[in-house]
């Protein structure tokens, strides 16, 4: 496939299909191999020689490390954001990489909202602007003097 670089005036980024004319002023980038290699580094890092477990891998590591009553929960209830989330194919290989390393009697189910690029910033952005976020905000000077015990401190409840 081939893929126009924009020029930031005229040319959005695009792929070229075969029946267009190519345009010698247009910068091309040809994408072989590299569609379905670059993605996989994310769900495995080694590949390359990153001595980090892969997304699938962290998405259970976070999952094991809460009280095992609410796992069922999260795995049931996980979300994809960010623009690698766009990839064709990207959630269903997070939930076959996730279900095959998970408790076969917890239910997976992997969420793609209709954005994802900008739905973790809504999220804050919601979180935000509620009237209860004054209860679970620390203030600069609390955490400056505190760290993150200050979190403990407090019993900060959840929304």
């Amino acid at each position: 496939m081939d893929y126009v670089l924009p020029d930031y005036t005229l040319v959005k980024r695009y792929v070229r299909t075969p029946d267009q004319p190519a345009n010698k002023q247009q910068q091309v980038i040809r994408m072989n191999s590299e569609r379905f290699s670059v993605p996989e580094v994310l769900f495995r890092p080694s590949d390359i020689g990153i001595e980090q477990i892969g997304l699938a891998e962290a998405i259970n590591h976070v999952i094991s490390l809460t009280d095992p009553a609410m796992q069922p929960h999260f795995t049931s209830n996980i979300i994809l954001t960010g623009g690698n989330s766009l990839f064709p194919g990207f959630k269903q290989r997070v939930f076959d990489d996730v279900r095959s390393s998970t408790d076969i009697f917890f239910d997976v189910k992997v969420h793609l909202p209709s954005n994802p690029i900008t739905y973790a910033w809504e999220g804050g952005s919601t979180l935000a602007a509620s009237s209860q976020f004054q209860k679970v905000a620390v203030s600069r000077e609390a955490y400056n003097e505190h760290g993150a015990n200050v979190f403990l401190e407090n019993k900060h409840e959840i929304l």
